[in-house]
């Protein structure tokens, strides 16, 4: 709503300010069991050679944390002779850095002959950041010339 006049104008106008920000709720996530149990239920607990899943927990009951990136633009437009044009662009990705869990460990019980054990790392994260859109900071510099 405002512009300066003078070299003034050509610092404080022409700033673009532009902000993403994605966020995601965790993906399910099954426990499973790791094991053989005895007699006929042969190499499931199902008995029929599916998944190793317990019925009684359910599939899906558990979720990976939710996951988010914020990213940025900041950019800056000069104007010379009233058609030629410059932009500085400076792109930030991921600014905060932040950390999303994309797997965790989904063995919760281990079976091993008549005995079930509670496998302790169950639900502790073991991948991180692992496909392009939750990749770590980065920062990427342009100038653009219109004529």
């Amino acid at each position: 709503p405002w512009k300066a006049k003078g070299w003034l104008g050509y610092l404080a106008d022409g700033w673009g300010f532009n902000p993403i920000f994605q966020v995601q709720n965790g993906l399910p996530l099954n426990l499973l069991t790791a094991g053989t149990p005895p007699g006929a239920l042969g190499s499931s607990i199902n008995g029929s050679g599916g998944t190793n899943r317990i019925d009684v927990v359910g599939r899906n009951t558990f979720r990976l944390p939710s996951t988010w990136v914020g990213d940025l633009r900041l950019a800056k437009y000069f104007t010379f002779r009233e058609k030629y044009k410059l932009e500085l662009i400076g792109d930030f990705f991921n600014i905060a850095n932040h950390q999303n869990v994309t797997g965790e460990n989904t063995t919760g019980y281990i079976i091993s002959g008549t005995n079930l054990t509670f496998n302790s790392p169950f639900g502790v994260p073991n991948n991180s950041n692992s496909n392009f859109v939750y990749s770590p900071r980065q920062v990427q510099l342009g100038v653009r010339v219109l004529f």
